[in-house]
């Protein structure tokens, strides 16, 4: 009986079970930090966990290694909760064939990092959970989901995805603090299962490097665009996963009247050239989002570039027109629950119905949402630790159903990835029997 329960609990793990387990337990990190390497793993269980329970964080899988856990905690009979641990991530080392953008890879699987999470009543477990890797999870689910439009899907993403420190700019405190959402590259956000990319984009000839076109966030330049553009290329060529590369804003170097036609040209110029060999080519009578994974897949060009200027997707054989865009940037906490309820409850409300059509959630809060108020300007890893865990749960409930692509700050700080593949497991066999959590 007991080895029964444990093979049910490591396949909720892997994904091959339906639903999510009785009692839902995952490991999240904390934004709150100066760093990736610095932050602390957090313990997070929901509303099925009723009964009083502890919780251990092992290194090990605990249904295979009889080893002490690393952390322990009492729920104390809380039915939902979390705790910060004392457990720092330090050096994040992905499994050797997913490491880098370099060699062929070959796993299918989802895969644990080693951080596993627990939930026992007495000596029973009855939950099991881990730190993990997603990186060919539509590969994985096709079965169930191949013949689901995009548009119908739950498409977890990342805001400003390309904006993340590295070894340049790790002395730029205003950035790292108020800017920077993201704390791994592209390239890692891919491999734990990310499928819609934000990046805004600006121009500046750097006569140095002979960069034009560079990554922004808030009006400030980050980095070049040729980094990400590779890492997405990379993992396209390897994984075969559909991405979607979100071109949507251009607040620098675009604007001027008597240059925008140009450098936009030039812009599409460069994406065509660097991306043409894996971008889905345009379809005359059909939108991006009306396409399913399987026929994405079986055309053997997986990323979709989808572009922000109304005109130019149109001439381009590799562009696409954006999905319709909703953000929570400008509004404060107390305005967070009621859009949220607004946008994803009442999406399929009789007489409230909206066009079935592609759309992305921006989950965030940016600095504006501070404009004419006291408030203390909070910082972007400040911010995000609110925000997502309030959508961790808003999500987890019947709203996820109504959900497409959702992008946010500090992805690792959330549920989202475990959130979304649920979801869409769910939204394949038309149930209503979702995980319910406390709203």
């Amino acid at each position: 009986m007991l080895r029964e329960k444990l093979i049910v609990v490591l396949l909720v793990v892997l994904g091959v079970a339906d639903a999510a387990p009785p009692c839902s337990i995952y490991l999240t990190l904390t934004p709150l930090a100066r760093s990736a390497e610095e932050r602390f793993l957090e313990v997070n269980w929901g509303s099925a966990c009723e009964e009083k329970m502890w919780i251990g964080v092992f290194q090990k899988n605990p249904s295979l290694y009889n080893e002490q856990p690393i952390y322990y905690l009492e729920t104390h009979g809380q039915p939902s909760g979390y705790e910060l641990t004392s457990i720092q991530l330090g050096r994040l080392d992905l499994p050797k064939e997913w490491e880098s953008p370099a060699g062929e890879k070959k796993n299918f699987h989802t895969e644990c990092l080693p951080y596993f999470v627990a939930g026992f009543r007495g000596d029973d477990l009855v939950s099991l959970d881990c730190l993990k890797i997603q990186p060919q999870w539509q590969t994985q689910m096709k079965d169930r989901i191949g013949n689901i439009p995009l548009r119908k899907l739950f498409i977890p993403g990342t805001h400003c995805s390309g904006c993340y420190m590295n070894d340049t700019q790790t002395r730029m405190q205003l950035l790292r603090h108020f800017i920077f959402p993201q704390d791994f590259d592209v390239w890692t956000q891919l491999v734990f299962g990310v499928r819609y990319l934000d990046v805004s984009v600006g121009y500046h000839n750097n006569e140095k490097t002979r960069e034009k076109f560079w990554i922004v966030a808030d009006n400030i330049i980050v980095s070049p665009l040729d980094k990400l553009l590779e890492d997405v290329k990379r993992f396209i060529e390897v994984s075969g996963e559909v991405v979607i590369l979100d071109f949507r804003d251009f607040p620098l170097g675009f604007l001027s009247s008597g240059t925008m036609a140009e450098r936009h040209n030039e812009f599409v110029e460069y994406l065509e050239r660097e991306l043409k060999d894996v971008a889905l080519p345009r379809q005359d009578g059909r939108e991006s989002f009306d396409f399913t994974l399987n026929e994405i897949q079986s055309m053997g060009k997986t990323l979709i570039v989808t572009y922000g200027i109304p005109g130019l997707a149109e001439k381009s054989q590799y562009l696409w027109r954006c999905w319709e865009g909703h953000t929570s940037a400008s509004l404060m906490d107390s305005e967070m629950t009621e859009y949220v309820r607004n946008l994803f409850g009442r999406r399929n409300t009789p007489g409230m119905e909206v066009p079935d059509i592609g759309w992305v959630f921006y989950g965030i809060q940016s600095i504006e949402s501070y404009v004419g108020s006291s408030r203390k300007i909070q910082s972007a890893r400040e911010r995000a630790a609110a925000i997502n865990r309030n959508l961790t749960t808003w999500l987890s409930g019947p709203w996820g159903l109504n959900a497409n692509a959702v992008a946010i700050d500090f992805i690792l700080s959330s549920n989202l990835l475990d959130i979304a593949l649920h979801t869409n497991r769910h939204k394949a066999h038309k149930a209503s029997d979702l995980l319910n959590m406390d709203y």
